[in-house]
């Protein structure tokens, strides 16, 4: 996205997530989509096999974050709370320049 073919993330499934000061990384593919914050609605379903399914649309784009053939583990557990500490730490440097 934006002219890139790759960008750096957290590269260790149990990493804490610390942020950018962390030090394990890797190169993931770019994202094939963005998502507008501004009109964001996020929910929870269930599936067919009654696990539960995080979904985030902006009315245009809709991002489905769910445990796998697996089903819920530790490691899915740990990737939902990185997802909600990395959505928190994003929030909070937006606002930080919004004010």
């Amino acid at each position: 996205m934006y002219g890139t073919d790759s960008f750096n993330a957290l590269s260790n499934p149990q990493d804490t997530g610390q942020g950018a000061g962390a030090e394990s990384r890797a190169s993931f593919p770019s994202p094939i989509a963005t998502v507008r914050l501004g009109g964001i609605t996020t929910y929870r379903i269930v599936d067919d096999e009654d696990d539960d399914v995080l979904v985030v649309s902006d009315g245009v784009t809709t991002v489905e974050f769910a445990c796998g053939l697996p089903g819920p583990s530790g490691r899915s557990v740990r990737g939902a709370h990185h997802l909600a500490e990395a959505v928190a730490e994003y929030a909070n440097a937006i606002e930080a320049h919004h004010t």
